[in-house]
Formats: C-alpha cells, sequence, structure tokens
C-alpha cells in the first residue's frame, strides 16, 4: 500500500480507513477524513431529518441517504463504498430506495 507521510492513501482499494454504518461500508483517504465523518455523521442525520421534517413535513428514518451525502461532502479525493456486495464509486450510481410508507399521524 502506498500511504503518503502524512497517512494519505490516493488509492481507496488499497486505503486501511474504511466504517461501516447500515450495511455501507465507506471507504476513506485518510484517517483524518474518516475521523469527520464518524464525528459529524449523528449531527448531519439529525440536521437532514429536521430540515425534511420542516419543509416538506416528511419523518424520514432511513439515513443511509444522508450518510452518503455526508461522505461524498468529506472524501475528496475519490469515492467508494460497498453496499450489499455493489461497489460504488461515484454519486450518480446511488440509487435510494425508500419503498416502505407508514402513517405517522391521524388524519
Amino acid at each position: 500500500m502506498s500511504m503518503t507521510k502524512r497517512g494519505i492513501v490516493y488509492d481507496l482499494y488499497k486505503s486501511p480507513y474504511r466504517v461501516t454504518y447500515d450495511n455501507i461500508k465507506f471507504i476513506f483517504s485518510s484517517q483524518l477524513h474518516q475521523d469527520k465523518f464518524v464525528k459529524r455523521r449523528q449531527e448531519n442525520v439529525t440536521e437532514y431529518r429536521k430540515k425534511l421534517e420542516k419543509k416538506y413535513g416528511l419523518t424520514v428514518l432511513t439515513e443511509s441517504l444522508f450518510d452518503v451525502l455526508l461522505y461524498k461532502e468529506i472524501e475528496t479525493r475519490g469515492f467508494l463504498i460497498y453496499s450489499k456486495g455493489d461497489e460504488i464509486t461515484c454519486l450518480k450510481a446511488v440509487v435510494v430506495t425508500g419503498e416502505e410508507l407508514k402513517r405517522n399521524c391521524s388524519e
């Protein structure tokens, strides 16, 4: 594995910096990027949920969409995630399925 003196791995396939949430494995180019993601993740989910609830009145329980958006924001040296055995190398290849709707309040 070729890692710079500062611990950066430009080939994400060879990177040891990995974290998994909700069966999605996120690959990072540096420990710093991984730490930022882990630190900001829950706050990011809460923020997005509040925005969607305020703007549209929607309750969104899935966190994976918000995690992918945060990953794209933080990981500036590439894009590599694994979901259910699929390798995804760009944001445009991500498909979010939210097929289940539940009733949240009585009308």
